[in-house]
């Protein structure tokens, strides 16, 4: 019995790394080309909306995680208060401090539309940033940007749900706790701390908010969900990414995530597809995932207890090449 079952796990863990590996390639061909013939912006004019005055590090990582794994440009539209900070940290980030103002909602209808995709949430805070987020969410969705909602952006959708209700380009990036909260808020329940319990969490909250809004449960296991029973078994399914981390659990990494996130989910809604492929926001989110952890490891396993997030940022580069080699060639 023991050496059957010995070949059934080894069988079961050589069907999962073939997957991954089917959809890290799928993921890369998504990545725009490398060439010469390319113009600033074509791999991506990215936004991310967040940043208060008491967290200005959130929409740093986000946004230079997205610089990093190929995006061109990106944006941060953040409280008067951050901007300088923010600015300080990096000269690549272009950074609107708008976010609290009176004229935040004319700034937003201004700059949002010459975005590929939206991020809202890391360093968002609950208070004189909440408006301007629920009025980038709003418009982000009307416009029909791939949207990402992380961290403080998440409290927002489980007060105004109706903000992404119906929507089919968002993607949701909860950890634990805020998929308890995205349940209680949504589907009048609370969540179970198991893996398995996050997938059907998942799929209750997708299909309340119209079957259209794809999830990323962050755990021991990321788990991608998306609910939307249109007959089309590419549009309702999970992805899972169990490609090892590490165990340190500083923070910005989930910003570092939601950055990737944000840069994939660009790229998968606009590459080329076949009928065969997963959902964009899937895999997009696996993507993102298998990024992260790989990043993180690398990164602990140089740094230890003293890894950092700034530390996954430079492992961004290294570490694509390695999941994304298909998108490292250099093309005429």
């Amino acid at each position: 019995l023991q050496p059957a079952l010995s070949r059934s796990v080894l069988l079961l863990i050589s069907r999962q790394m073939s997957d991954a590996s089917q959809l890290l390639s799928e993921a890369a061909r998504r990545i725009p080309p490398l060439s010469a013939g390319s113009h600033k912006g074509q791999a991506g004019r990215l936004c991310v909306v967040g940043g208060c005055r008491e967290y200005t590090g959130a929409p740093y990582f986000a946004a230079a995680a997205a610089l990093r794994v190929g995006a061109d440009l990106a944006h941060v539209i953040c409280a008067e208060a951050a901007a300088p900070v923010i600015k300080s940290y990096s000269p690549e980030l272009i950074v609107h401090p708008v976010l609290d103002g009176e004229s935040a909602s004319r700034e937003l209808e201004l700059w949002l539309p010459r975005f590929h995709a939206v991020l809202v949430g890391p360093g968002l805070g609950r208070g004189e940033c909440v408006a301007g987020a629920e009025a980038a969410i709003k418009l982000a969705v009307s416009l029909n940007k791939p949207l990402v909602i992380d961290a403080d952006g998440l409290a927002v959708v489980c007060s105004r749900p109706h903000l992404i209700s119906g929507a089919s380009r968002v993607l949701l990036t909860p950890n634990i706790v805020e998929l308890r909260r995205l349940r209680s808020a949504l589907c009048d329940g609370d969540s179970p701390d198991t893996d398995e319990a996050a997938e059907s969490t998942a799929r209750r909250i997708s299909r309340s908010l119209g079957g259209g809004v794809a999830l990323l449960c962050k755990g021991p296991v990321d788990v991608a969900v998306i609910d939307n029973d249109d007959g089309n078994a590419a549009a309702s399914s999970t992805l899972t990414c169990s490609v090892v981390g590490s165990p340190r659990r500083c923070g910005g990494q989930g910003d570092v995530l939601a950055g990737l996130a944000l840069a994939f989910a660009n790229w998968c809604y606009a590459g080329p597809a076949s009928p065969a492929s997963p959902h964009p926001a899937l895999l997009a989110a696996f993507a993102a995932s298998a990024l992260t952890r790989r990043c993180s490891a690398a990164a602990f396993k140089v740094n230890r207890r003293a890894m950092l997030a700034s530390d996954l940022l430079a492992q961004i580069g290294p570490c694509s090449r390695e999941l994304f080699p298909e998108a490292d060639a250099v093309s005429d």
